[in-house]
């Protein structure tokens, strides 16, 4: 398939800001032309959607930049976790800006998403957290979805297509002092550890909250055993 009909799906006009499918390591499947470099041993591995990316856990593909300062986000990946650091393994941080975790034992927060919210709070409390208190390690395939709504004052995580957690906050995503680098596989703004080690699949960020029948949706659609009912 060509470039240009692979963008015309993930159009930026419908908020794509970028797609990574990983079964070409970086390359970003919008205009936006936001592809990555592999750094370090990932190598190529079967996903949910064909060609995903293994990470060893001292590897990851970055991309220059924040892919802007957008007021809202959701963050979406698939992610299959073998062995996690003892602070988590990192599948997308957007700098220290926006971030999806799993299994961070400290504090039991387990898989979760986050965000940046002051920038001159001690290290342990710069940033709003949604933790689910769940832990992935060994236990097959799971769609992971964090979101920061401007428009509601809320911030959500779903997990396998259903709502998790959220909470009403009242900071916006704060993107000074939030690093200069997007990474998968590993913590966007220098912090030691967060590897991850496993298998991470079709990594989307975009500029608008998806809805819930959205992200329901590309769960259903979107994993091997594809369970959507179709009436005619």
């Amino acid at each position: 398939m060509q470039q240009g009909t692979i963008s015309a799906v993930f159009d930026t006009a419908n908020g794509f800001c970028a797609v990574w499918h990983l079964d070409s390591c970086g390359l970003d499947a919008t205009d936006n032309h936001y592809s990555g470099i592999p750094v370090g041993n990932v190598a190529m591995a079967q996903g949910v959607l064909g060609g995903a990316q293994r990470f060893h856990g001292s590897d990851y593909i970055a991309i220059n930049g924040l892919l802007g300062e957008n007021p809202s986000l959701t963050l979406s990946a698939w992610v299959l976790l073998d062995t996690p650091d003892v602070t988590g393994g990192e599948v997308i941080s957007v700098g220290d800006a926006a971030l999806i975790r799993t299994d961070d034992t400290w504090n039991g927060k387990g898989t979760h998403g986050a965000y940046f919210c002051n920038p001159t709070a001690p290290d342990t409390s710069t940033h709003e957290y949604l933790g689910s208190g769940l832990f992935f390690e060994k236990t097959g395939w799971h769609f992971l979805v964090y979101q920061y709504d401007s428009g509601s004052g809320e911030h959500r995580f779903f997990i396998d297509g259903e709502l998790c957690c959220l909470k009403a906050v009242s900071v916006p995503i704060q993107y000074e002092y939030a690093g200069t680098l997007t990474m998968i596989g590993t913590h966007g703004n220098g912090k030691p550890g967060r590897f991850f080690n496993g298998i991470i699949d079709e990594v989307r960020v975009s500029s608008v909250c998806r809805s819930a029948s959205w992200i329901k949706l590309c769960f259903l659609t979107q994993k091997k055993e594809n369970s959507l009912l179709y009436c005619r």
